[in-house]
């Protein structure tokens, strides 16, 4: 389980906006808009829109779980190809 209270934190400890976000989740999976744009569901044209600087554009909740998601899920890939045990951990309440 991934908890997104660190995994949006940035260096100097505050959350990640939503675009922030996006641009992690692209980094991270290796993504580019059109195969972001694949696995959400959307246009190519709406990542380049959220990709671009805005103060009051918010990007889609159900966007980045869908990238989450698939980003999540290749790094677990990853990690067992290279021979790590992964297994799931109850989460905290």
């Amino acid at each position: 389980m991934i908890s997104r209270s660190t995994l949006y934190l940035t260096d100097d400890g505050r959350l990640m906006t939503s675009q922030e976000q996006l641009a992690l989740l692209l980094d991270l999976g290796g993504l580019d808009s059109a195969e972001a744009a694949e696995i959400a569901g959307v246009a190519p044209s709406t990542i380049a829109t959220y990709r671009k600087a805005s103060k009051g554009r918010q990007v889609s909740a159900v966007i980045l779980s869908r990238l989450e998601a698939h980003v999540l899920e290749r790094i677990g890939r990853f990690a067992q190809a290279a021979g790590y045990e992964l297994k799931a951990i109850e989460a905290r309440t």
